[in-house]
């Protein structure tokens, strides 16, 4: 599939979606390198929210 991934939250974790990016379950025995997956995972997360919040409150100031 490429360098793509979706991003997915823990309800699509398991083998079944290999192309959903999810944050690693922080049980305390996260690596290092888990950790930083797990950031740059949630930072693009609140980016997505953040771009779609834009996008919707720019259609709404269409419509007024």
């Amino acid at each position: 599939m490429g360098s793509f991934m979706l991003l997915g939250d823990s309800a699509y974790i398991g083998q079944a979606y290999p192309f959903i990016m999810t944050p690693k379950r922080d049980n305390g025995a996260l690596t290092m390198q888990d950790q930083l997956n797990n950031s740059k995972v949630l930072q693009t997360s609140v980016r997505s929210i953040q771009v779609v919040v834009h996008i919707k409150k720019m259609k709404t100031s269409d419509i007024e």
